[in-house]
């Protein structure tokens, strides 16, 4: 089936659907004396974390999207409300069910002034691949066909790259720029096509971004857009409620009513693909190498108690590891492990582990995160677990389980970016994938998992996805805690951010307004 949209109709309704989640884009507002209102020639926000790259290709993490989002494009995007359209690419053909063919934008220019063609398109899949992307499994080639077409050849059918395609670690980089200069170059030097080019930064204080004027489609309203990295939740809040920032990143829940009565601020709310999650270390030295006592602390734990102390109710309790608005769902919802604490215990003294045993738990020092860990610990002390909470930046955390340093769990979150339940049920549990830091290994469901992506018959892959619940389920190798609510603080000028599903926030049409 043929989709073709022109890229004005695309801009048109990315603008108008990402409105619903965010404070929607404005005409200028006349002042007292009828003239327009100024605007400022730069946007501040803070958030917690430091990023890790700006490469997108390896900047995974949603506090890298704050900024490779705007320096990079993707194939396709998400508006607020998860539909998907078309951005570089132009149009697209299924030409059989095995064969995608893409048209791209013509005239589309990286920040160096050199042209985007099909070859930087293929040049990032294939990069990808060396990366270790899921899609190796099931994509035989990726072409060139012109200058601005790609053929993409499967092995077998594999429609849902599709969405993949949206996430902003799928942003075209430049072949020619990244190949002359390597990739440690590129991470500090970095070229996109988005419309924002990287001004300067400091590690672990700020990114400056600069408009970039030759950019093919809209262009920002901002001239420079700046992100500060301040891991302080309360210090965030001063810094709004004082001028020093326009918008805040993951405020503290508590400050949330705060902000609501403040006539200076605005609370922005939007749902989110993004489950906060324990991985459970299933290599561990300790005890909770055991599947029995892995269910046996899921049971234990009062998720719907955590979500009303810890989140102030801005968030749902998660018993599935996706969220239940991706594609493709399919959790069976009997089989899950609700709080159920005589059950935690007999689990417990069927693993031999009734006296217990001492644990550390791994966790960042956001705020929400180490008050969810203390309240894990006294409940898991319920079933003699001495949980001990060390707190490390997020950084250090991923350093750590690459290197495969021992623990019992580690608080995450994996944030279904594609919006189809492929991208969670790939990244984080088969065997060697690049998110599994629970380290567990199934040969049954790493061979479920290829055969539920290569089917076509519905009611097959039903019972595969169904088969694949029910492993996870039985191995308990991630204990998902909460569905979040994205939760923002802004000045009341601020007007036009598109908040996302996934973090990847938008500024593009933002102004902040001059008192």
């Amino acid at each position: 089936m043929k989709k073709t949209l022109s890229v004005l109709l695309v801009l048109l309704m990315v603008i108008g659907c990402f409105t619903a989640c965010g404070s929607g884009e404005s005409a200028p507002a006349a002042n007292n004396n009828g003239g327009e209102r100024k605007t400022k020639d730069e946007i501040v926000f803070a958030q917690a974390t430091d990023i890790t790259t700006l490469n997108p290709i390896i900047g995974t993490q949603e506090r890298a999207f704050s900024i490779t989002n705007h320096m990079y494009d993707t194939l396709f995007v998400y508006d607020s409300e998860m539909q998907i359209h078309n951005s570089l690419c132009k149009s697209y053909e299924w030409v059989d069910d095995t064969h995608l063919h893409m048209d791209l934008v013509e005239g589309v220019k990286f920040h160096n002034g050199d042209p985007l063609t099909s070859e930087d398109v293929v040049f990032m899949f294939e990069y990808r691949l060396e990366r270790g992307a899921a899609y190796k499994n099931y994509v035989s080639s990726f072409e060139t066909d012109g200058d601005y077409g790609v053929n993409i050849v499967f092995s077998t059918p594999h429609k849902s790259l599709i969405y993949q395609m949206t996430d902003p670690c799928f942003g075209i980089i430049p072949k020619k720029y990244f190949q002359e200069h390597g990739e440690e170059y590129f991470a500090a030097h970095p070229i996109g096509s988005g419309p924002y080019k990287l001004k300067d930064f400091v590690t672990g204080d700020y990114y400056s971004l600069e408009r970039f004027d030759d950019y093919w489609g809209e262009k920002a309203k901002t001239k420079y857009l700046t992100m500060k990295v301040v891991p302080e939740a309360s210090q965030r809040t001063i810094m709004l409620e004082t001028g020093e920032i326009d918008a805040a990143y993951q405020i503290s829940y508590i400050d949330a009513g705060k902000i609501k009565d403040n006539e200076d601020l605005q609370l922005l709310t939007c749902p989110s693909m993004k489950i906060v999650m324990f991985f459970v270390n299933c290599e561990s030295a300790t005890p909770i190498n055991n599947k029995l006592v892995r269910q046996a602390i899921e049971y234990a734990m009062d998720k719907q108690a955590i979500v009303d102390s810890v989140l102030y109710g801005y968030g749902a309790p998660a018993y599935a590891i996706v969220p239940d608005s991706a594609v493709d769902y399919g959790v069976d919802e009997a089989n899950l492990h609700e709080y159920n604490l005589d059950k935690a215990k007999a689990l417990m003294k069927e693993a031999g582990c009734e006296n217990g045993f001492d644990m550390e738990i791994w966790c960042n020092e956001e705020q929400a995160n180490t008050e969810l860990c203390t309240v894990v610990i006294d409940q898991l002390a319920k079933i003699n677990i001495n949980a001990h909470m060390l707190v490390q930046d997020a950084n250090t955390i991923d350093a750590r389980e690459d290197a495969g340093d021992d623990f019992g769990m580690a608080l995450h979150f994996f944030s279904c970016n594609s919006g189809h339940s492929e991208y969670t049920l790939t990244n984080i549990l088969p065997t060697g994938t690049m998110r599994n830091d629970s380290r567990f290994s199934n040969a049954e469901y790493d061979e479920l998992v290829v055969k539920w992506l290569q089917t076509t018959d519905e009611a097959e892959h039903d019972r595969i996805l169904k088969r694949m619940y029910e492993i996870q389920n039985e191995f308990t190798p991630v204990i998902p805690m909460y569905n979040e609510v994205k939760v923002l603080a802004a000045s009341k000028n601020l007007e036009g951010l598109q908040l996302s599903r996934i973090g990847a926030h938008e500024y593009t049409y933002a102004v902040v307004y001059e008192d």
